[in-house]
């Protein structure tokens, strides 16, 4: 799991290197391992997300094929004025948990992965993708802004690029869910084959929605893709931006 090529450093990796060294300076050295694991992650998604771009500019159609060296890795997921910019793993059945802590490239980081548990997959009528809510920002942290809804209506579309092409979608709904006690379960939603299913999906999104943006009706052949990560303003909470396909 660790054939992407390495990059080298660009003046932006040296500036995020010296922001860490600052961090360390002024809030002591306690939190060296962390700033450098930090710096070392931003690094690497850093180098790599600049690798993507660069050859998705000559083929918008497709992930490029030596980044889809790693099989695990799914889809590519980029969400305009936010930082999310990122590889997203497919966890395998027998080894789940894999990716809450490792990079793509396998290494250890308290960061992890963007990943698509094994239950599910990119193929699914609604793609789950769970990642971190990293106190740097970093990961899924960003999700949080879509609890404001002028911010979510200004920020709907998301892009998840997989080995089929680049699919765009549109955020309808986010919810907050306690983990532990939650009449929604969305792990239930993943087969969506018939159309009572799909209008049973939005119905339960919108009744546990604190955004709603929903201004259509479902379809037969709609797609979904829900965004999930930790939430801090409930008890074992979860945010979930939960988006359709447009």
């Amino acid at each position: 799991m660790n054939n992407i090529k390495r990059l080298r450093p660009g003046p932006v990796i040296l500036l995020l290197f010296l922001a860490a060294s600052v961090s360390i300076l002024f809030c002591g050295r306690d939190i060296l391992p962390q700033a450098i694991e930090d710096v070392s992650d931003m690094i690497y998604y850093h180098g790599l997300s600049r690798q993507v771009t660069e050859r998705m500019e000559e083929d918008m159609r497709v992930l490029p094929s030596e980044i889809m060296l790693n099989e695990d890795i799914a889809a590519w997921l980029v969400i305009d004025g936010t930082k999310i910019n990122y590889p997203v793993m497919q966890e395998r059945h027998g080894d789940e948990g894999y990716y809450l802590k490792r990079r793509p490239d396998g290494k250890y980081s308290k960061s992890g992965s963007l990943y698509i548990p094994s239950y599910d997959s990119a193929d699914s009528d609604q793609i789950i993708i769970y990642g971190h809510h990293m106190h740097n920002g970093t990961m899924f942290a960003s999700l949080k802004n879509y609890k404001d809804v002028d911010w979510a209506r200004d920020h709907r579309r998301i892009k998840l690029t997989t080995r089929e092409g680049i699919s765009v979608y549109e955020v309808f709904a986010v919810l907050i869910q306690n983990v532990r006690i939650r009449s929604f379960k969305w792990e239930n939603y993943v087969d969506l084959e018939r159309y009572q299913d799909k209008m049973s999906f939005v119905a339960q999104c919108r009744r546990n929605a604190v955004v709603d943006l929903w201004d259509g009706t479902a379809k037969a052949d709609t797609e979904y893709l829900t965004l999930i990560t930790c939430d801090y303003s409930v008890p074992d909470g979860r945010l979930l931006v939960v988006c359709r396909k447009v």
